[in-house]
């Protein structure tokens, strides 16, 4: 049985994470046959319950009141202000430059 991790951090629409491991990811892969499920893997997940646990994990904190899509077009311009101000603040963009990021072997596609 895999389990699977849903994070719901109430920071707002469309930025609630979901963990799984590479294993479930690649078994959901192998056998999803519906077309929900094959474009949204937690479909699946939900569709076939009994096959996994599911952790959920909740912040204190309630941001929900933030919308962070992008789209439509205002939404998008939201998200490419709140990047200005970053990169205006070099002390909020060097706050994680010392991770190291893991090399992840992911054919990339440009999209214009």
């Amino acid at each position: 049985m895999s389990v699977v991790a849903i994070v719901q951090a109430r920071i707002g629409s469309s930025r609630d994470v979901e963990a799984l491991f590479r294993e479930t990811l690649e078994r959901i892969a192998a056998v999803a046959t519906s077309a929900q499920a094959r474009e949204h893997v937690t479909a699946y997940i939900m569709e076939q319950p009994e096959q996994f646990r599911v952790r959920a994990v909740c912040d204190e904190l309630d941001h929900s009141d933030l919308r962070w899509t992008v789209d439509p077009a205002e939404a998008l311009e939201l998200v490419r202000q709140l990047v200005e101000l970053i990169r205006a603040r070099p002390d909020l963009s060097t706050i994680n430059t010392h991770v190291v990021q893991e090399n992840i072997n992911v054919q990339a596609t440009n999209v214009s």
